[in-house]
């Protein structure tokens, strides 16, 4: 009788130590779902654009590879990113009411933005959402705006570019330009005409371009009428760009 209840508390033993076991697993493994976190980033920019759509299928083969390697680290933490993307369209009034959507309704506190940040950037300011952008605006520059960062050489380049061809093409003096309807196509026209100011260079013309243009034709007939030594573009990515270049 003895060994039978030995044997028998034997047995119970071990089947309370497989439910233990059984329930620290499972107690693991819930634990393991409500540590992971989420992290929103918010994208925006004009999709209809070559820049603008080749960024956000980068960043659609970025980030879940990015998970799938355990997600983004932050201190001891690790999270999957979310990426939640509007498109602009390149209007400034559209592209505000994107931010609006993603701080307000979208709960962000990253945005991934473009030239259109002058819009929106008091709104990111003020409710301390980190904006990286691609802009060639000194406004985001200015030392009160605390949560935007630039993320490229668009503010110093052209400086270091102009110099250097206007020092190994010293003869080249006259300069045309054609350039985007908008702001960064505006900044990039100012920034030539300080450029040429400095280097000796005189712009004899400087035309600008609606944003949706394919035809430049008519456009280059005028910049060549103007009988430049130099022509340069920027602003309309690789399609209007080359578009330009085409023309003349």
């Amino acid at each position: 009788m003895s060994q039978t209840r030995e044997k028998g508390g034997t047995m119970s033993k071990k089947a309370l130590l497989t439910i233990f076991c059984f329930l620290v697993l499972v107690l693991c493994i819930s634990s393991s779902y409500a540590q992971e976190k989420t992290l929103k980033v918010g994208f925006i920019a004009n999709l209809g654009n070559p820049m603008g759509r080749g960024l956000q299928k980068s960043l659609e083969a970025v980030i879940p590879l990015l998970n799938s390697k355990g997600g983004l680290a932050v201190g001891k933490e690790k999270y999957k990113v979310e990426l939640v993307t509007y498109d602009n369209k390149g209007s400034m009034e559209t592209a505000k009411s994107a931010v609006e959507r993603l701080v307000f309704k979208d709960k962000v506190k990253f945005i991934l933005g473009d030239t259109t940040v002058e819009s929106w950037l008091p709104i990111t300011e003020e409710n301390k959402v980190v904006a990286i952008v691609e802009t060639p605006s000194p406004t985001v520059l200015k030392p009160e705006h605390r949560y935007v960062f630039q993320a490229t050489s668009l503010n110093t380049l052209p400086t270091v570019v102009w110099g250097w061809f206007a020092q190994n093409y010293p003869d080249k003096k006259t300069v045309a330009a054609l350039y985007p309807d908008a702001l960064h196509g505006h900044h990039d026209a100012e920034q030539l005409q300080l450029l040429c100011k400095a280097f000796g260079q005189k712009v004899v013309n400087i035309t600008f371009y609606p944003m949706d243009t394919t035809d430049f034709s008519a456009m280059a007939t005028k910049i060549k009428a103007s009988n430049p030594e130099v022509f340069t573009t920027a602003g309309g990515g690789p399609v209007q760009d080359s578009l330009t270049i085409k023309a003349l």
